[in-house]
């Protein structure tokens, strides 16, 4: 039995709850300071593809692992540097199956922590680390972990750890809440009083990390704060285009 999602199961989760999510990100997070999107229309880089991951890793790059293409789903790793404008496929030696729907979020250094996702004989709970400056990933193998999932979502917390909640699990969704800690290799369920709401009809959610926590979170608290103790980081005056929305987009904090 295949296990990747249908067009019409993928449709069924661009819900309003998402569509206004996508806008909250955007507009609480320009990608400059002037708050213009800009098509940066590189020579050349990944084929076209949805529920793949992408992080900040480290100086003026991020990284991209996975997704979903017209061959299938991806185990391809590229790394996007903005000064040179340019992608570049790593072809690491190894490295995480191929799969979509998965997390991945920058762990300090110029290392990225990624973890589950999708493929095509079902949901995976794998942890493995990269390495930008050795294109090296290592699968980390924790004595416990969160369990196989996708659709859930990571952030970077400070230090060496990350954040992930939520997901879909074994068919259901998740309200879970893990901090990963990578120099003790461990995962920890923090089981906050507690979480965002969670139902069926919504399991794709983003987590952006600001440069002091996670946005709508106060994980070290280990309990969530609401939409309503949030402040608007809208910037009067702004100008310039968004890019259109779109389903499992993906995108994160590049600090400054």
């Amino acid at each position: 039995m295949s296990y990747r999602p249908t067009t019409n199961r993928a449709t069924g989760l661009c819900t309003i709850p998402t569509l206004v999510s996508l806008l909250l990100l955007a507009i609480a997070f320009p990608a400059y300071a002037d708050g213009a999107w800009t098509n940066q229309s590189p020579a050349a880089g990944p084929s076209a593809r949805s529920s793949h991951a992408m992080a900040y890793a480290g100086a003026d790059q991020v990284l991209l692992f996975g997704g979903d293409d017209i061959y299938g789903y991806s185990a391809e790793t590229w790394a996007y540097d903005l000064s040179a404008n340019a992608w570049r496929n790593q072809a690491p030696a190894a490295g995480p199956s191929a799969r979509g729907f998965h997390a991945i979020a920058y762990i300090g250094g110029d290392q990225v922590l990624l973890f589950g996702g999708l493929h095509d004989t079902g949901t995976t709970g794998d942890t493995w680390v990269y390495d930008l400056s050795t294109n090296v990933w290592t699968d980390k193998h924790p004595a416990a972990a969160p369990s196989a999932r996708a659709f859930h979502a990571m952030a970077y917390l400070g230090g060496d750890q990350v954040l992930l909640f939520g997901g879909w699990v074994d068919g259901d969704i998740s309200g879970e809440t893990w901090v990963y800690d990578l120099s003790a290799n461990t995962w920890t369920d923090k089981a906050p009083n507690s979480a965002p709401p969670h139902d069926a009809t919504t399991p794709s959610h983003p987590l952006v990390a600001t440069k002091s926590s996670s946005l709508a979170a106060t994980p070290t608290k280990a309990r969530w704060a609401t939409p309503g103790s949030m402040t608007s980081a809208r910037t009067p005056g702004r100008t310039g285009l968004l890019p259109p929305l779109r389903l499992h987009g993906t995108g994160m904090l590049w600090p400054t």
